[in-house]
């Protein structure tokens, strides 16, 4: 290939609207994997470091002999190898869920060194925890009984060994219950976040085979900001900031996705409306052949900012395909508007 044909080559690879998707597209899907590590993987992972260190800084307080802070130390170990390891590209929160199984283990072993004043402190926090957990019957029972043995008449008086021996064993439990828990939504979450994820990969290869094949990548732009502008909006105004930090990050990181496909598909939805006469002709203008045009730009835009527009946009498209009472298998009703 001579100079002069590579130069071509690169000057109409430039000017089409599928390189510049598949750029856009790119950027933002190297986005949405470096958001994911810095906002939520990260921080994450922070946490239970900071777990660690407080559950070392607790054994190194209370001393204890060496055969007695062996495992426990044995174990903190193994966490912080579990935390040091990178995690590949696809983020399956293997290894936080393995230090956090750790950590716990590592947790219910420090019961054993604690005095019975500190053993009943812990047991009172744990049972805190336990209150907050989704009302189950294991957690309850335990929180009652644990509230019933930590009851005293005298404060004066030293804990009684089979009575702080049972508040022990019932704060054992607890944190079991507790990581059972946290190990469950851990779970949930890492399913949500497989979902997502997958979802996000095959939005970004839908959007650049639409602006290759079929071109029109402004509405794709278009729909991606009505979107963007919509979760603004809703940032600014709301009050309550939901408790699942990660879930909340995801939802946002899809948003312009989702916006540029409904923007995609309304428009087509719009043009089967028009020739189906279900619109009015003063919606004529606005379609398919006329992508560039402020009011195709701007009902992309709108398709990207309300989730509700397009749905209104099928239920009308659906309407003069649905059989009419009384008609045979085979008709449809046509709808005469």
């Amino acid at each position: 290939m001579t100079l002069d044909g590579l130069l071509t080559w690169a000057e109409e690879l430039v000017t089409h609207d599928g390189f510049w998707a598949f750029v856009v597209a790119g950027l933002y899907f190297s986005g949405v994997v470096l958001v994911r590590w810095r906002l939520i993987q990260e921080p994450y992972r922070n946490y239970l470091r900071s777990q660690e260190h407080v559950i070392r800084a607790q054994v190194v307080s209370l001393g204890g002999e060496r055969n007695e802070t062996y495992p426990i130390e044995s174990l903190l170990q193994q966490a912080a190898r579990e935390l040091a390891q990178p995690e590949r590209l696809l983020w399956g929160r293997g290894k936080e869920r393995a230090a956090g199984r750790l950590l716990m283990m590592a947790e219910r072993l420090t019961l054993g060194l604690l005095s019975p004043e500190g053993v009943a402190a812990q047991a009172l926090m744990i049972n805190v925890q336990l209150s907050d957990l989704p009302q189950k019957a294991g957690p309850e029972v335990l929180s009652q009984q644990l509230t019933e043995s930590l009851k005293r008449d005298d404060e004066d008086v030293p804990w009684p060994t089979n009575r702080i021996e049972r508040v022990k064993a019932l704060a054992d439990q607890g944190l079991a219950l507790l990581h059972d828990e946290w190990s469950g939504r851990s779970a949930d979450l890492l399913a949500y976040h497989r979902k997502t994820f997958w979802l996000a990969s095959a939005a970004v290869l839908v959007l650049i085979s639409l602006a290759v094949f079929l071109g029109r990548a402004e509405l794709l732009l278009a729909g991606a900001l009505g979107a963007l502008v919509s979760r603004l909006f809703g940032m600014v105004r709301t009050r309550n900031v939901p408790d699942d930090y990660p879930t909340l990050w995801t939802v946002l990181l899809l948003s312009p996705l989702v916006g540029a496909l409904s923007a995609y598909g309304g428009l087509l939805l719009v043009t089967l409306l028009v020739e189906l006469n279900v619109l009015g002709e003063a919606i004529g203008s606005i379609g398919w052949d006329s992508p560039r045009a402020g009011p195709t730009l701007g009902l992309a835009f709108l398709l990207g900012f309300s989730e509700r527009l397009l749905d209104r946009l099928a239920a009308r498209a659906e309407g003069p395909f649905t059989p009419t009472v009384g008609s045979s298998a085979g008709a449809v009703a046509v709808d005469d508007r």
